[in-house]
């Protein structure tokens, strides 16, 4: 394998690093959805053979963020305790239940750390010379603060005070995932990760998602309000699943589902190479993921030692 040696590389671009090579029996990419689909797909050329399936398959583990403020001068408060404390699920068309219909989901509370809450704060201020002139005085804050301890909750504090509110320590987050479908496509333009992925297909089920959202506040006399990034037909997530999936064949022409590595995470064709993410994923998970990964990652152990005591 060739690899850029970054050790004692002090440039501006990692790509004039100089090429290093080592030899291995086995070879792990494991750098999440994003870096191990990069990496791959930077790397075809030199590889050959790679599956068509590489880049396919991506999507967001139906991930939709909103958030509820309450009315009237309630305070709705998601800055204290665990990030996550309960989960509603709605039924899914595979359950086999009676009643259970479309694609399921999953609703959960969501909190966020003090360090975060200027985030939501700056998020209200409209106006750009508002914005500017208060993010200075909050920064200039925030270095003051740094000598006496706790900059993080002073930092909120103080960017509260300056726009006359508390949006954060109002505002519980709501976090929905499920099962939105898999039809995004990862490509490299100009040297960089490029997702063509947006939630029109997956329409019904986001529909499905702000609705229940939207019931929850109304059962907390709240007001929705939803990632802003939804009025562009856009969706933020944190669970980016696929780009080097799971499948049973390595090309279309074959019996079974196309796909970049088989049950065990090796690269068809590439024996010894594995890609252990969440990249892999054929599909979303529906809940969050980790321990979805977690347990392939186990399972592709097994063949990993089985290929590292190969002669």
């Amino acid at each position: 394998m060739r690899y850029r040696n970054l050790t004692d590389y002090e440039g501006a671009n990692p790509r004039h690093a100089p090429v290093g090579e080592i030899h291995c029996k086995v070879l792990v990419i494991a750098a999440g959805a994003l870096g191990s689909t990069y990496l791959m797909l930077d790397n075809a050329r030199r590889l050959g053979g790679l599956p068509a399936a590489l880049g396919t398959k991506f999507c967001g583990n139906g991930d939709l963020l909103g958030f509820i403020r309450g009315r009237n001068g309630r305070v709705i408060d998601g800055s204290n305790g665990p990030v996550i404390s309960s989960t509603m699920r709605v039924g899914d068309a595979l359950d086999g239940v009676p009643g259970a219909t479309g694609r399921g989901l999953y609703l959960q509370d969501g909190g966020y750390p003090a360090f975060a809450q200027w985030l939501v704060e700056t998020s209200v201020i409209n106006h750009p010379i508002r914005r500017s002139s208060r993010a200075v005085q909050a920064i200039a804050g925030f270095l003051s603060a740094r000598l006496r301890g706790q900059p993080s909750s002073r930092l909120a504090t103080m960017v509260s005070s300056l726009i006359g509110g508390s949006t954060s320590a109002g505002t519980l987050p709501v976090l929905g995932m499920g099962r939105d479908i898999a039809d995004g496509i990862a490509s490299l333009r100009g040297g960089w990760l490029d997702i063509a992925w947006d939630m029109e297909s997956s329409r019904t089920y986001f529909d499905r998602v702000k609705h229940l959202m939207e019931e929850v506040a109304r059962e907390l006399d709240g007001d929705l309000t939803i990632n802003p990034t939804w009025l562009l037909k856009r969706v933020v997530t944190v669970h980016p699943l696929g780009g080097c999936p799971m499948g049973t064949a390595a090309s279309a022409g074959e019996v079974g589902a196309p796909g970049v590595v088989d049950d065990h995470g090796e690269v068809f064709g590439h024996p010894g190479l594995f890609v252990a993410d969440g990249s892999v994923m054929p599909g979303p998970v529906g809940p969050n993921p980790s321990l979805t990964i977690a347990a392939l990652g186990e399972r592709f152990s097994r063949r990993m030692i089985e290929r590292c005591a190969d002669g």
